[in-house]
């Protein structure tokens, strides 16, 4: 009988989850954009903290592509550059990095940086381009970079560009009752089919 219910309100919601969908897509197309261009999020996981970065650079005025291989942390500086890239001298910024030095152990995505003087690009960039990318720092946690999972904020650039926004998070650990609830939608899944399967 309760089974026989919830199948009922289970088929009487699947004519509402289109409509529900199409708001929700709506809402996130009409929401207000953030202001910054470049924003990086710091997470961990198994006691490692990742940066991972994506946005663009607005405002790009390049002064050259040249060569090089930085991969560097520190609270100066961040750099994820490997080969060709290219940079501008307007990437002065006018508050601290939140961060503290780290050493590098993997990198991967688009070239990119940023310390008191440019602003670092993959070679020829083209403002407004997205550029997107990880760094990887071994056995750093959070707390070793000098962050709190939790916590936002951004760095203001010097000029007219945007800021670079900035969080930090732990990685999601699922709690007992999402597993409780997941169960619970296999066995009612199950008893659903074998009911189906009986009348046919």
């Amino acid at each position: 009988m309760i089974i026989d219910s919830l199948v009922r309100r289970l088929f009487a919601l699947k004519n509402t989850i289109p409509a529900v969908l199409l708001l929700g897509s709506l809402s996130l197309v009409l929401a207000p954009q953030a202001s910054a261009q470049m924003t990086l999020t710091f997470t961990e996981t198994n006691g490692t903290a990742v940066l991972t970065y994506s946005g663009s650079w607005d405002n790009w005025s390049p002064i050259a592509n040249t060569t090089g291989l930085y991969h560097r942390l520190t609270q100066s500086e961040f750099w994820n550059l490997t080969d060709t890239y290219s940079y501008d001298s307007s990437g002065t910024y006018t508050s601290q990095f939140p961060w503290t030095t780290a050493t590098v152990t993997a990198v991967s995505g688009d070239n990119v940086g940023i310390d008191g003087n440019y602003r670092f690009a993959p070679a020829n960039y083209i403002s407004g381009t997205q550029i997107n990318g990880s760094m990887t720092f071994g056995d750093t946690t959070l707390t070793g970079l000098g962050m709190t999972a939790g916590t936002s904020g951004s760095i203001t650039m010097f000029g007219d560009h945007s800021p670079i926004a900035w969080t930090a998070s732990a990685a999601a650990i699922p709690e007992p009752s999402t597993y409780a609830v997941l169960c619970g939608l296999v066995v009612l899944g199950c008893a659903v089919w074998r009911r189906r399967s009986a009348s046919t």
